[in-house]
């Protein structure tokens, strides 16, 4: 797969070595190329000068990076020569891709990507904005957040899903959890990390690469199989974590979220909205990020009461009224006999059991 890039492929420069003499990380020395001869990570990557390290893997980093300009920016960094299967190179490059035709003021924007080095040496780079506020993750770790505020969040996230499933082709994240959702001062919901994404070409995917979290990851999708319903399974849990503050692997297992729910006052509306995001069975979801916002929009549907049903208790309503008059109004009721007549009167009479 082929990334678009803003700028052509560049090697690192003598000026990037000698823009910075210890590391920003660990302050061990820089040795050639900017890079700490201790930890290992990079102080200056193209004239972007790091802050901190965000995370690390075996194979690649996620630094925080002032551009020339005074922006904040995410770089994300992938070793060639570690990754250990040419997926991890093909998910880095789609990732990039993901997010330059994505442009949702919701998700980290695109700002270049580019590689440095050659052959084992090669290391790939992913530029894109940094997204300054807590992730859902940290704000769970310090109290389980408030119904609302997790219902708030809930339409945030379907309003980003809904794009992301309407794209052509669709766009799956694919790795929906607390710790890839951040929030901002504003409260404004941010999604993060799609380097689990991947392209739906049909109505789901079979035999695709296991990415995921265990305890986010719906049924389907620890065999492989992944559609726009997996997404929403994904973020029914989280939310499920986020309100309860438990993980939420042990819940779904057992399919007791009634008890936890209903301990904690959850509405009526949040009940059956967790239930259905994170059913077991496909069928059993939501088909659409549409459907649900839909369904938070109305509340839960009463279900219809059968037409027989209907009929009885009007029938029933009908008698009663029928013999109160009867019993407590004989003139006006024999009045009523006489102007109605016909052969209604005397059905209802019959049916009533009021006749002599």
């Amino acid at each position: 797969m082929s990334v678009t890039r803003t700028q052509a492929p560049i090697v690192a420069t003598a000026d990037d070595a000698q823009s910075a003499a210890h590391c920003p990380l660990c302050t061990g020395t820089l040795g050639s190329w900017s890079r700490c001869d201790q930890c290992g990570a990079a102080a200056v990557i193209q004239g972007l000068k790091t802050e901190a390290l965000i995370s690390q893997h075996g194979h690649s980093r996620l630094y925080r990076c002032r551009a020339p300009d005074g922006t904040a920016v995410a770089v994300k960094e992938l070793l060639f020569a570690l990754v250990p299967t040419v997926q991890q190179i093909e998910a880095f490059e789609r990732e990039a891709s993901v997010l330059l035709r994505l442009k949702h003021p919701q998700t980290p924007r695109f700002i270049s990507s580019f590689r440095i080095g050659e052959g084992v040496h090669t290391r790939m780079y992913l530029v894109q904005q940094f997204i300054e506020g807590k992730s859902v993750a940290q704000m769970i770790a310090e109290q389980p957040l408030p119904e609302s505020q997790v219902l708030d969040l809930a339409l945030q996230a379907l309003t980003i899903l809904k794009v992301l499933h309407s794209q052509t082709p669709r766009v799956l994240h694919r790795d929906l959890k607390p710790a890839n959702l951040i929030v901002d001062e504003a409260g404004r919901l941010f999604m993060v990390d799609f380097g689990s994404a991947r392209d739906l070409q049909g109505q789901m995917t079979f035999g695709s690469t296991l990415v995921g979290t265990f305890g986010y990851m719906a049924p389907e999708q620890l065999g492989g199989t992944v559609d726009q319903t997996s997404d929403l399974f994904a973020l029914g849990a989280t939310l499920l974590h986020a309100l309860t503050g438990k993980q939420p692997e042990q819940k779904l297992l057992q399919g007791d979220l009634g008890t936890e729910l209903k301990e904690l006052k959850a509405s009526a509306t949040t009940m059956e909205l967790l239930k259905r995001m994170t059913a077991p069975r496909r069928a059993d979801r939501f088909a659409t990020a549409d459907e649900v916002l839909a369904f938070l929009a109305t509340g839960p549907t009463r279900r219809k009461m059968p037409r027989a049903l209907v009929v009885l208790l009007v029938g029933l309503a009908l008698i009663a009224s029928l013999k109160v008059s009867k019993s407590l109004f004989p003139q006006a009721w024999n009045r009523y006999d006489e102007v109605v007549g016909g052969a209604i009167s005397k059905i209802l009479i019959t049916w009533a059991g009021l006749e002599d």
